[in-house]
């Protein structure tokens, strides 16, 4: 969720005007992690996608800094990637196909499509509810 003093405190006021078109107190869902060590990118190099609007299928990167963490469960969909050096991606595996996203972009129906069953998967799961943690010092 985007708080007023993270939108606030984000020290880099190009960030509350140039193409994140956020709402603070909406919670967003997170489709996708990217950390990029070797880039100059502001906040350090760690994004999220998120769905800009919530009946098109078009997602932003936008920096983590931003937002506040309200439920810390990693989604069971995403799967680690490293194409290069310096680059983590912690997305669906769907996200990882060859010109995704520009299909995407195209609105091409196959990427349409997996893009909806990707997010009904996500939206899914972020509605489970957590279960509590085992505690394996109690011999559980």
């Amino acid at each position: 969720m985007l708080t007023e003093t993270q939108f606030r405190a984000s020290g880099d006021p190009s960030l509350l005007h140039e193409g994140y078109p956020l709402k603070v107190g909406r919670e967003y869902l997170v489709f996708a992690l990217t950390i990029d060590t070797s880039s100059a990118a502001a906040q350090g190099g760690v994004w999220v996608s998120i769905q800009m609007e919530p009946k098109s299928p078009t997602m932003i990167a936008v920096p983590l800094s931003l937002f506040e963490i309200i439920d810390p469960r990693a989604s069971r969909y995403w799967t680690v990637g490293s194409p290069r050096e310096g680059l983590l991606r912690i997305w669906p595996a769907a996200f990882l196909a060859d010109f995704y996203h520009d299909d995407l972009s195209e609105r091409l129906p196959e990427a349409v499509n997996d893009f909806w069953k990707v997010q009904a998967l996500l939206e899914a799961e972020s509605r489970e509810i957590e279960q509590k943690p085992r505690n394996f010092s109690d011999g559980e």
